[in-house]
């Protein structure tokens, strides 16, 4: 009888230990904590005429199917290169049974830094000015043990633009019958709409 009463005694301590350290591990994933991913991949432009780089790390804080982040990039694109800085907010919308993995929305906006790759014309001077930055993508996360991998697809779009001041032109300075032409300058609004895929990993 006192053997039967010790295992029952045994098997409620342990039960009720595993129940409170279930508990416990429930309520620190229910609690804010802190997140980190790093991504690279792709821009394609229309009908695929054209591929470039993309890349971009983000901090933030992770809470149940919510993450809210700040992050830094880098895009290029034919001419031009970017530096993003911006926000982001992630949203898982479907969790598999069974795993921790799970199908998620995620909107980016911010402001970018621009500036050319190319180089300028004896005739006139170039300077490039970046604008605004939206990202809006579909992605899967799959839970790696330690690390999540990420999987993202969506579209981006990026405002810039270039002025450029255009020098008087001499025809013939050794001619004083030539007077030089005035200078001016022109303005150029660039918008870059742009299918995005990415691939990345990140610690939980």
């Amino acid at each position: 009888m006192k053997k039967a009463f010790y295992i029952l005694l045994a098997v409620s301590l342990i039960a009720g230990s595993a129940q409170a350290q279930r508990k416990d591990s429930i309520s620190k994933l229910q609690k804010p904590h802190y997140f980190f991913s790093f991504s690279n991949g792709m821009l394609i432009g229309k009908d695929a005429r054209s591929i470039t780089y993309t890349l971009n790390t983000v901090h933030g804080i992770s809470f149940r199917r919510l993450k809210i982040g700040v992050g830094i990039g880098l895009d290029t694109y034919t001419s031009l290169q970017t530096l993003p800085l911006f926000g982001q907010v992630t949203y898982d919308i479907l969790d598999f049974k069974g795993s921790k993995n799970s199908i998620y929305v995620q909107g980016s906006y911010g402001w970018s830094h621009a500036w050319r790759t190319g180089q300028e014309s004896g005739f006139y001077s170039l300077s490039d000015s970046g604008g605004k930055m939206i990202t809006a993508m579909l992605g899967y996360r799959l839970d790696a043990g330690k690390v999540n991998l990420y999987f993202g697809a969506g579209y981006k779009f990026q405002s810039t633009a270039s002025r450029y001041d255009y020098f008087p032109v001499y025809s013939q300075p050794d001619d004083l019958r030539f007077a030089p032409s005035g200078g001016y300058s022109q303005k150029t609004v660039g918008e870059f709409e742009r299918l995005v895929i990415t691939l990345g990993v990140g610690l939980k």
